[in-house]
């Protein structure tokens, strides 16, 4: 078991070298310590937590696996990459994709059982890769605020009927 927790301190390690995701990393750590457990703890005391654990201490279950959640959530298998100590890499297709970001969420049984039919089948693939199409953009800030928009769209006659 300590080779596993090794392998996934060396994971961490990599994320603040590289600092790319660092910021990101936590703030999904800390997001999951309060919705899963309702730990509220504040960015500097986690990221303190987080490099004690780095360096050696012993982590406490929660915090664990709020580590390996946020593998999961940034990188595709990414929890079993650290813990295996291999390369995080990021969704490279629409596969990969679907799966880290809806590994935590549920199909409603209504749409469940629609499944089945081919045509909705195509129709669900076709509304996946257009919205990727509408918000697509080389400049992350344009792209995450055409994402924002998109989703504001797609709420309005959900949530203005309720």
């Amino acid at each position: 078991m300590a080779i596993y927790i090794d392998n996934v301190r060396k994971s961490i390690k990599r994320i603040i070298k590289k600092n790319k995701d660092w910021k990101e990393y936590k703030r999904i750590v800390r997001e999951s310590l309060k919705k899963k457990y309702g730990v509220k703890v504040k960015p500097k005391t986690l990221e303190d937590t987080i490099l004690q654990f780095v360096a050696g201490r012993k982590p406490r279950t929660h915090y664990l696996e709020s580590y390996l959640l946020a593998f999961d959530t940034l990188f595709y298998n990414g929890a079993a990459a650290a813990i295996q100590n291999k390369e995080m890499k990021k969704p490279k297709n629409w596969r990969e994709l679907l799966i880290t970001i809806t590994d935590d969420l549920t199909l409603p049984s209504e749409a469940i059982k629609h499944l089945e039919h081919e045509e909705i089948l195509l129709q669900l693939k076709t509304m996946f890769y257009r919205s990727i199409v509408h918000c697509n953009n080389k400049d992350k800030d344009e792209f995450a605020r055409n994402l924002h928009n998109f989703i504001q769209f797609l709420s309005i006659n959900k949530f203005n009927n309720k």
